[in-house]
């Protein structure tokens, strides 16, 4: 089956290695050159891949060509720019989307992200039916992913790649032959949640600690939380919720030392263990 992939970052990637070893992939569909679009750029010129890097799906030329090539199936992998209708029917089979959470909640460009700053247990990836729509296509497969305590959003976000890339080669296979069957979602239960405000990211140590520690591991290592320590704002990597509690204002720097600095939150104490100035990367 001829399929066209539009795909990003690590999910982009694996689900690309997924499928090359059942199905010929005509195209690969990614942003202009970055950080993002590296993984799909690299595998692309290893295994002899055309990778298109359209400004804008909505490109007209663009359009163009996809019609041009005519693919069986379109596969969705992260690419976070709206696709248009044009190109999401070109596919004989349609198009389908492999999204990072247990839809209909957590609609959204980084659901994963959001899921460790909210406290979840446990999140998943959902394979779906693509619509103009934003995430609102009916649903063709799920899977739960649990969210350990120590779980970051890069590992949580490669655990769920993964389990996205495993899942998706058997549903393509199961379009091919028409065996398939979709759910509508349920919009009562529906959420939405964009990338993260400036205010968002910032730790507010009136917060109670868990709340604070869930924040930081949700933004690690992008964009990253920050915070005002002292007199000075610093982007916050890692922090442990200690057993005391001094019941000083929250944000009372209450010692510094080699472990880290201990704050005052609204409940328990915590140590940042891993900080740096706002205007540099993280520290190693």
């Amino acid at each position: 089956m001829n399929i066209l992939l539009f795909g990003l970052h690590k999910l982009g990637g694996s689900v690309l290695e997924s499928l090359v070893a059942r199905h010929n992939i005509i195209a690969a569909v990614t942003k202009p050159s970055g950080p993002g679009s590296a993984p799909l750029i690299a595998l692309g010129q290893m295994l002899g891949i055309t990778v298109l890097q359209p400004e804008s799906p909505k490109n007209a030329e663009f359009i163009r060509r996809v019609t041009d090539l005519r693919p069986d199936l379109t596969v969705v992998a992260g690419y976070h720019k709206i696709i248009p209708e044009l190109v999401l029917k070109a596919a004989r089979l349609g198009a389908i989307n492999v999204h990072t959470s247990l839809l209909p909640k957590y609609r959204g460009p980084v659901p994963w992200k959001w899921a460790i700053i909210n406290g979840e247990k446990e999140t998943g990836i959902t394979i779906h039916l693509m619509t103009p729509g934003l995430d609102n296509g009916d649903i063709i497969a799920q899977k739960v992913v649990g969210i350990d305590p120590e779980d970051t959003e890069r590992t949580l976000f490669a655990k769920l790649s993964e389990c996205g890339a495993e899942r998706i080669a058997a549903i393509a296979d199961c379009m091919e032959t028409g065996r398939v069957e979709a759910t509508p979602q349920n919009e009562a239960e529906a959420t939405y949640y964009g990338y993260p405000s400036e205010e968002e990211m910032q730790v507010r140590w009136s917060a109670p600690a868990t709340s604070i520690r869930n924040l930081v591991r949700g933004l690690n290592p992008a964009p990253g939380a920050w915070a005002i320590i002292g007199n000075r704002r610093v982007k916050i990597w890692e922090v442990q919720v200690t057993p005391a509690r001094s019941n000083r204002e929250p944000g009372t720097i209450l010692l510094t030392g080699d472990s880290g600095v201990l704050v005052a939150s609204a409940s328990n104490d915590m140590l940042i263990t891993s900080m740096a100035p706002d205007d540099r990367k993280q520290l190693q």
